[in-house]
């Protein structure tokens, strides 16, 4: 099986969910325990940036503290959104990352890009499924 890549199953789509918090053109997202190719929540995230996108939502915080683990094709997504937020004239920064992911941006040169706006957060609730 090495190599291959499975589509995520019914079960484990359910599960696939962002958690979002909305204040005045910004809007905080709280990582999944996992951004992974595996997961579902690589193409979630890039559908929620798109939808922000087009209802002209500028700023957007990705908190990562409740992620866990972090493969290559979730950097490159990471990198993407960037790219994305910033060509749609908004934002896109990373917050509150864990000791090993901060390392890892470090290792691959990645953390001067993003920069870390602080912790205050608006109130939460809104969660957005696939």
């Amino acid at each position: 099986m090495g190599g291959q890549v499975r589509a995520p199953n019914e079960r484990e789509r359910a599960r696939v969910a962002l958690k979002a918090c909305a204040d005045a053109g910004r809007v905080v997202l709280f990582a999944p325990p996992r951004l992974t190719l595996r997961s579902g929540h690589l193409n979630l995230l890039r559908e929620v940036l798109r939808a922000l996108a087009k209802i002209g939502t500028p700023d957007v915080i990705l908190d990562l503290s409740g992620c866990e683990y972090v493969d290559s094709a979730g950097i490159g997504e990471l990198v993407s959104a960037f790219t994305f937020c910033n060509n749609s004239g908004g934002s896109f920064s990373l917050n509150r990352l864990p000791s090993k992911i901060h390392d890892l941006l470090q290792i691959t040169k990645l953390y001067t890009v993003w920069h870390s706006p602080g912790t205050s957060y608006p109130p939460c609730g809104i969660e957005v499924c696939e």
